[in-house]
């Protein structure tokens, strides 16, 4: 999965396309411009990283004039897969480019139908694909893939002599730039994937995913700035022209964006797991950043599963339904772009989630210094004859002795027959001791949709002490305990 992931991605920053709202002015072109504009381009699509992940062109562009435009040969593209030593690389590929009225040029290509990836034992897996065309629009004044669609079908991943352990039925992604002011601009990206399957050696399912789809949008990105911040995570690159203009430091820089947002998608989910078959229905992720050009943002998250079956092992004590909506505001924007500087700088650290490891530090430490406030509009998991709800806010800070504030209410619908299904199970000691300490602590009530259910009322106050019900919580605790 993820040799066909990486692949993806690096195809979808390279060569993404359709119709977009964009003209540039009619201008004659030379070959030289057109390889240093696709030059500069891939400087600023492929991922470059100190700390591992990194990407190369094994070669020069070459660019010559064919009919009335150009033929772009592009060289092969070598990926380092962290510091293990794996490495992807993509044969070269022709680029057609034919003039536009107005500007700009029409771009076809066809990806090989074959990529290698190379382990540092010397293994190598080989990915085929059975369709690999794409087309776009460049824009030599941009010196950017302005819009960009491709396509491909029948992608499989095997070791030498060995059916196929990785099948994916298609693969389509789009990007295109929108322009809204001078030098300014609105980006979106779409991608599809269909029919995923990692297979066991004899060729069954091992998991299997019906579809992905993510999309997302960017607003106002600001070129230049969005260049000079890319250029400052990753200031080599062997091929780049070298530019003349003096880069920006981080306090005089332009805000690179306005806000993004994004929208994921994932249906019909089977694995196997240690105890069974795990399946979800449908799974579906949305968030926005906003107010990234101001000195104060927010985001905002909403995320769901449904029809989650999960093995008969794990008990009965587990969500069919889950979601969780919630709003981060009053975020220092210069910190959370030190935070997604961080993942981008140490992308293809082992092991893999390091980079997000520290975004995530990073953006804690800015909350719990900044007032931030976590407003919990709902969190919602739904079993078998069983409901929890939790909300409220949280205000991190390095000032509270537990490291936040809170206030959150918390109701618990079927915990009577939870305590029944536990207690029929007489191993899970530990579950029935926690179910009967909710439910002598709770305080009858209703739930929001008003169906009867035991009430929490938790705070977490700047001394750090903790209120369950306007009580101390861990008296409550001790005496509630069986």
């Amino acid at each position: 999965m993820c040799c066909r992931s990486t692949t993806a991605v690096l195809m979808a920053a390279l060569l993404t396309t359709g119709p977009v709202i964009w003209s540039a002015p009619a201008a004659a072109v030379t070959a030289d411009e057109i390889r240093a504009g696709l030059e500069d381009w891939f400087a600023d699509a492929l991922p470059q990283s100190s700390a591992g992940l990194t990407a190369e062109l094994a070669g020069e562009v070459a660019v010559q004039e064919s009919g009335s435009g150009f033929r772009a040969e592009l060289p092969a593209i070598r990926l380092a897969l962290g510091s293990a030593g794996t490495t992807l690389r993509i044969d070269p590929v022709s680029v057609d480019l034919q003039p536009l009225v107005g500007g700009g040029f029409a771009a076809n290509w066809t990806l090989p139908d074959r990529i290698e990836l190379q382990a540092p034992d010397g293994a190598a897996a080989t990915i085929t694909v059975g369709g690999q065309s794409g087309h776009g629009l460049y824009s030599p004044e941009l010196a950017l893939m302005v819009a960009t669609n491709f396509e491909l079908q029948d992608l499989q991943v095997a070791l030498p002599g060995q059916p196929p352990h990785l099948a994916l039925e298609s693969l389509s992604a789009a990007v295109r730039y929108d322009a809204v002011g001078p030098g300014i601009f609105d980006q979106s990206t779409e991608l599809q994937i269909g029919g995923l399957a990692g297979l066991k050696p004899d060729g069954s399912p091992a998991l299997r995913i019906a579809s992905i789809a993510l999309a997302g949008g960017a607003r106002g990105i600001d070129l230049a700035a969005w260049r000079d911040m890319r250029a400052s995570m990753q200031p080599s690159f062997g091929h780049r022209p070298k530019s003349t203009a003096p880069r920006l430091n981080a306090a005089a820089r332009p805000a690179p964006l306005r806000s993004y947002e994004g929208s994921h998608r994932i249906r019909d989910v089977s694995l196997d797991i240690g105890g069974g078959p795990l399946n979800i229905g449908d799974g579906a992720l949305d968030f926005s950043f906003d107010g990234l050009d101001s000195g104060v943002s927010s985001l905002a998250v909403d995320f769901s599963l449904s029809d989650i079956d999960l093995p008969a092992v794990i008990g009965p004590l587990t969500p069919r339904e889950m979601a969780v909506d919630l709003v981060i505001s009053g975020l220092p924007t210069d910190r959370l772009f030190e935070a997604l500087t961080a993942v981008a700088a140490g992308a293809g650290l082992a092991p893999s989630n390091n980079a997000l490891a520290l975004f995530g530090l990073t953006l804690q430490d800015a909350m719990m210094t900044s007032g931030a406030r976590i407003a919990i509009n709902e969190l919602l998991l739904t079993g078998t004859g069983s409901r929890l709800r939790l909300s409220g806010t949280v205000h991190p800070s390095h000032a509270a002795p537990l490291g936040m504030t809170a206030d959150l209410e918390l109701s618990i619908n079927g915990l009577a027959d939870m305590l029944a299904a536990a207690e029929a199970d007489p191993t899970d000691t530990q579950t029935l001791g926690q179910l009967a300490v909710l439910q002598a602590v709770g305080t009858p009530g209703t739930d929001p949709d008003g169906t009867p259910a035991l009430t929490y009322a938790l705070d977490i106050t700047q001394q750090g002490q903790l209120l369950l019900n306007g009580a101390d919580l861990l008296p409550a605790l001790a005496t509630a305990a069986p």
